[in-house]
């Protein structure tokens, strides 16, 4: 059974989070080969587990955000490394998850505003130009 969550696990997060089993097995910090094992029957280590539960954790954080997650987890965040370079350096990823969602939100927000602002501008642009028509 354990072996059987573990295995849902790993394809979970490899294709929920766009990464390839390289980059994975990087980011947990073990080889390509532990992780086909993991993948195979073998139970990874209980610190393994941990991170996989973290990136597990993480996609569920990501999951309802409507964008492309993996220029999201490759793109530097405000420390200059990537998602998967901070996990890969030991960073929980649940958190930086979370992180990343903030600043998705928070640019979202002003997109809306920036959005917002111009449709007011030509508003009043039309409304000029109709009020310049009828006078002149």
């Amino acid at each position: 059974r354990r072996v059987s969550m573990v295995r849902t696990q790993i394809r979970r997060i490899l294709e929920g989070l766009e990464v390839s089993n390289a980059g994975l097995a990087r980011a947990l910090g073990v080889s390509r080969q532990a992780l086909y094992n993991w993948l195979n029957g073998d139970l990874p280590k209980e610190s393994h587990q941990s991170r996989l539960n973290s990136l597990s954790r993480a996609y569920d954080v990501l999951l309802p955000i409507d964008m492309l997650r993996h220029a999201a987890l490759t793109q530097p965040m405000n420390s200059g490394q990537s998602f998967w370079q901070l996990v890969q350096a030991g960073a929980d990823a649940e958190t930086l998850a979370h992180e990343i969602k903030a600043s998705h939100h928070k640019r979202s927000q002003q997109r809306s505003l920036v959005a917002e602002r111009t449709a007011e501008k030509r508003a009043r642009g039309t409304l000029a130009n109709i009020l310049s028509n009828d006078l002149g």
